[in-house]
C-alpha cells in the first residue's frame, strides 16, 4: 500500500486491481474499499474492467511474469512498469491514444 501510493499518491482504489491468484486484503483494508482482483487468466475480465473505466488512467498490481498477458489485455493502451516489490509489479495503463 506505501509503496503504492508513493509511486501514484493520487491513485483511486477504483482505478486500482491486482492481478494473481488471490486477492491482496491488506491493499483493501488500507485503501478502505475493495479492490478489483483477477486470476491471470481472467482476460477477458480484465479487458472489461480497464475499457469499463474509461479514457483513464488505471494500475494493476501484478507478478512480473505477468507483463505480457497485461499488455494483451489493454491494448491499444500504453502500459509501463515499475517495481514495487520483489515480487510484485505495478503496471500504469494510460488511456489509449
Amino acid at each position: 500500500y506505501a509503496e503504492v501510493l508513493r509511486q501514484v499518491p493520487e491513485v483511486q482504489a477504483e482505478r486500482l486491481a491486482v492481478i494473481g491468484s488471490r486477492p491482496l486484503n491488506g491493499l483493501q483494508f488500507y485503501f478502505q474499499k475493495e479492490i478489483a482482483s483477477f486470476e491471470s487468466s481472467e482476460t477477458a475480465e480484465i479487458e472489461r474492467w480497464a475499457k469499463g473505466l474509461g479514457p483513464v488512467d488505471k494500475y494493476l498490481v501484478i507478478r512480473a511474469a505477468q507483463k505480457d498477458n497485461v499488455r494483451t489485455c489493454v491494448q491499444p493502451a500504453p502500459v509501463t512498469f515499475s517495481r514495487l516489490t520483489d515480487k510484485w509489479v505495478l503496471a500504469h495503463v494510460a488511456p489509449a491514444p
